[in-house]
């Protein structure tokens, strides 16, 4: 199974490249997953761990990035979280496949899983926290 996950150039360097890179070592281990990065930034000694542990690195950039890029100006967003609006340009990339998998960089896969009979006829996005 594709599987995505999206991180910019900030985010690899730090803490969650570190979680990432934990990430794609227990998917190894596991099997049966293709691993997509979905990068904003410059290549890095991140990206190239990436790509010599079998990760399929494609640059992009954000298409709201102009509106990203006025909002940290006036103080209303914050330079870490462009790598979390990456997984919309999902659809714009992935033509291969009608399902992929997308997760956050923290998490650890555990065991192998399958997915094939997992077709949703609606998906929703959901907040992580409730106000």
């Amino acid at each position: 199974m594709r599987w995505y996950f999206a991180i910019d150039e900030a985010g690899g360097l730090g803490e969650t490249g570190a979680l990432a890179r934990l990430m794609v070592l227990s998917a190894r281990a596991i099997g049966g997953l293709e691993p997509v990065l979905l990068y904003h930034g410059s290549p890095t000694s991140f990206t190239e761990w990436m790509q010599r542990h079998g990760v399929r690195v494609i640059p992009v950039r954000p298409r709201f990035l102009d509106m990203f890029t006025q909002a940290q100006a006036a103080g209303t967003f914050g330079p870490y979280s462009i790598g979390h609006w990456l997984r919309l340009e999902i659809p714009d990339i992935e033509r291969e496949h009608d399902f992929v998998l997308y997760t956050d960089c923290d998490i650890i896969f555990l065991r192998r899983f399958d997915l094939s009979m997992l077709r949703p006829k609606v998906f929703a996005a959901a907040p992580e926290m409730l106000p």
